[in-house]
């Protein structure tokens, strides 16, 4: 399979100790930082251009290290390469193996892939500015910064829902969850409810907080919305209450709060 075309002149690269490596991006001005394995990667890269070869190579390096973990680090690595630019041609489309995960770097790609096709269906919902940048940089850099999480929901090992949340201020009390929007390709009404349902029962398993509450923050004006009110009524029947109503917090708008108490 080829893979492999690393953009020489987007970087340069400063050798540190112990075998890391530290990747400075001349178009971004960002800096990426490799442990020895990424580095073992990145040189590799510059030397052959088959995904297999490199994992074979680096099986060889690891000998007590499995096969299956070796081939899940070099694709997220790869991947990181992909989403800052640094590769010309990439992995292809690789189906999963489970059917809920939180993203991380091997799923950027495909995620923003995915939301940038399907986020403006009407199977979506989406607050305003929820999505302004849905990049992989952006998605990685929103995750890596915990302003924002993604969650992906697979059905047939493709992704067919996309939950993003803001993750709790305070991850050591009792915390709240806020519920930014969703991008699905699922159109059965009752699917799809469990399915977001389902997310948040996982989302609240995996999270790794004390979380009591979810909540959707809604604008509403007073003038009748039947998107919107299709939202409110998806809401409710997944088990949320409206909570507080703020009058004129946004402009001429209130800022309705429903929320959903998680046990």
């Amino acid at each position: 399979m080829p893979l492999i075309n690393l953009k020489d002149e987007e970087f340069f690269v400063r050798n540190d100790k112990n075998g890391q490596i530290t990747l400075f991006l001349i178009r971004s001005q960002q800096q990426i930082f490799l442990n020895q394995v990424g580095a073992v990667v990145f040189n590799l890269c510059r030397e052959v251009d088959d995904y297999k070869e490199i994992v074979d190579k680096i099986a060889k390096q690891y000998k007590s290290t499995s096969h299956e973990l070796i081939t899940n680090d070099v694709k997220a690595i790869i991947n990181v390469f992909q989403v800052y630019g640094l590769i010309l041609v990439g992995l292809e489309e690789v189906k999963a193996n489970h059917s809920i995960c939180f993203v991380g770097d091997l799923h950027y790609l495909i995620t923003s892939k995915f939301i940038s096709t399907n986020f403006d269906n009407e199977e979506s919902f989406l607050l305003p500015n929820a999505f302004d940048d849905y990049s992989p940089l952006s998605l990685r850099s929103k995750t890596m910064t915990n302003r924002e999480y993604y969650i992906n929901h697979y059905s047939e090992g493709k992704i067919d829902f996309v939950l993003i949340i803001v993750p709790p201020v305070n991850a050591v009390s009792a915390s709240v969850i806020v519920v930014k929007g969703f991008v699905t390709t699922i159109q059965e009404y009752s699917r799809k409810k469990l399915v977001f349902l389902e997310l948040l029962n996982y989302l609240k398993s995996n999270i790794g907080v004390n979380v009591t509450k979810i909540r959707v923050n809604l604008i509403q004006d007073d003038v009748e919305n039947s998107e919107l009110s299709k939202t409110i009524e998806f809401l409710l029947m997944g088990g949320f209450e409206l909570e507080s109503v703020l009058r004129n917090e946004i402009g001429f708008q209130n800022l309705n709060m429903y929320s959903k108490h998680v046990v």
